[in-house]
């Protein structure tokens, strides 16, 4: 079943995704607030491992990086926005 009708639906789908994730304030805080609290674990966890003399594990640094990233990449404008 799949022809211009099809691609034109699931174009139309795409948008209306991407336009409601820009409108929906509550939704954008809590991914901030997520990934902000990500970030703020893997730190005091790093910080505790390592004042402990144990070695800090890949994951942890790769979490927190993530999570530092993906928030910079939130909270940057767009050059749209100019």
């Amino acid at each position: 079943m799949a022809g211009p009708d099809m691609e034109l639906f699931s174009s139309k789908i795409l948008e209306g995704i991407a336009e409601m994730g820009t409108r929906d304030l509550w939704l954008f805080r809590m991914i901030i607030g997520a990934l902000g609290l990500v970030a703020l674990l893997a730190m005091i966890g790093a910080i505790i491992l390592a004042m402990s003399g144990k070695a800090i594990p890949d994951l942890l640094t790769a979490l927190g990086s993530a999570a530092i990233g993906a928030l910079a990449g939130l909270l940057a404008p767009s050059p749209a926005a100019k």
